[in-house]
């Protein structure tokens, strides 16, 4: 059969990701007759831009298997050459620093025309690695071979894992410098309530250590920030955290009331616990700098546009805490390419699983900062598509990785 151009194969596989991912096609665009005019100064044309909602944007550089050129090689050509033009939905003025290397199963290039789309979404392997731009290079993960699944399972990868490392290690040390700023106002705002400080630390799983317990404290209010943020975004009735301001500053108690109508409907996990190490004599002033430090942390990892991809939890716990608190919790923060590659080849597919997905459980005895968790139940839901069911459960306890 004729050996069908990469271009076609390029606009083919577009169609399909939007099909099976319900991103916004302005978000993903293709192929290099269009990507060419995206950028200022340069003609650049990767084969895809992708400027997803709170994600840095990104490149993919696909090639058939039957190419001898390598992707990794174009996509590290590409990155950082030149900045977006205000012809993309998102990220106008930004350099791209994240690629995907692809390449397409070999018989893509024997596809006829008008089933590409369906040898796609039916099931056709692909594989995948990311680039991303450092000071001194590139970074390529995996260093040797590829991630390999179906087009969901690529879409999936690129959604949860495509947040910049460099740029998750910088806001990492920006969220931790204010989170220990908050801890260090917390226990000078209880310096005359001893009690409430022995009471916070002995929760947070630090009795006899009120430095540390306080710190974790802080930690905890600050995921529950972000998580407030999302589920904002996501149209939940909830206040966003610039609704809990009072004269620009953000407000604990309003804060605190907005985690408690949280709790009236659902995620008792995350916020019972941020209620609960809440002072029960938190009403000065002295507390402002608490939550003015928290403000800058989350402002941080909104800035840095890491959304739900980066698990900045990790990265935060992993520096407030020093080196003998960590081994103690034995929290070791697992990158999110790590964990979704760890958990496709844990659950490839459906099969053995139960019929129902509500019946569907997933653990994780060594759960650290939860990454690993938080994969497997992405994966878990994948393959649960949009059936009427429970989502699945699952378990982790915070002493490992």
């Amino acid at each position: 059969m004729a050996d069908t151009a990469e271009t076609h194969i390029n606009v083919r596989f577009r169609n399909a990701l939007l099909r099976v991912s319900g991103w916004d096609p302005a978000d993903v665009v293709g192929d290099e007759g269009e990507t060419g005019d995206l950028f200022i100064g340069r003609q650049i044309k990767p084969d895809l831009v992708l400027t997803l909602p709170a994600h840095p944007p990104a490149l993919v550089e696909c090639k058939k298997d039957n190419v001898a050129a390598d992707p990794v090689e174009d996509a590290k050509r590409k990155l950082g050459a030149a900045p977006l033009s205000d012809k993309v939905s998102r990220g106008s003025g930004e350099y791209v620093r994240k690629g995907i290397a692809m390449r397409y199963p070999p018989e893509a290039k024997d596809w006829p025309l008008n089933e590409m789309e369906a040898k796609f979404l039916g099931g056709a392997e692909v594989r995948w690695k990311f680039v991303t731009q450092t000071d001194g290079g590139a970074e390529v993960w995996p260093e040797a071979g590829y991630l390999t699944g179906t087009i969901s399972d690529f879409a999936s990868s690129v959604e949860n894992s495509s947040a910049d490392v460099s740029v998750i290690t910088e806001a990492g040390v920006a969220v931790a410098s204010h989170v220990s700023a908050a801890a260090a106002a917390l226990e000078g705002a209880l310096r005359n309530h001893p009690g409430e400080v022995e009471r916070i630390s002995a929760r947070m799983g630090y009795p006899g250590n009120p430095e540390a317990g306080l710190r974790v404290a802080c930690v905890v209010w600050f995921d529950s920030l972000l998580i407030l943020n999302e589920l904002s975004r996501a149209g939940k009735p909830y206040k966003s955290v610039d609704a809990c301001r009072t004269q620009g500053r953000l407000d604990g108690r309003k804060v605190k009331e907005a985690w408690e109508l949280v709790l009236e409907e659902n995620y008792r996990s995350i916020f019972d616990v941020a209620v609960e190490c809440y002072p029960q004599v938190m009403s000065s002033p002295d507390y402002r700098g608490v939550f003015n430090n928290l403000d800058r942390a989350v402002e941080a990892v909104e800035d840095g546009l890491l959304g739900k991809t980066a698990n900045i939890g990790g990265e935060v716990f992993a520096r407030v805490m020093d080196g003998g608190e960590r081994k103690k919790s034995a929290a070791f923060y697992t990158r999110p390419e790590n964990a979704e590659f760890l958990a496709h080849a844990v659950l490839p597919d459906r099969a053995g699983l139960p019929s129902d997905p509500g019946r569907w459980r997933i653990a994780d005895f060594a759960c650290g900062t939860g990454a690993l968790l938080r994969a497997g139940y992405r994966r878990l839901r994948k393959f649960a598509d949009a059936e009427p069911h429970p989502p699945p459960q699952t378990w982790g306890s915070s002493t490992g990785g």
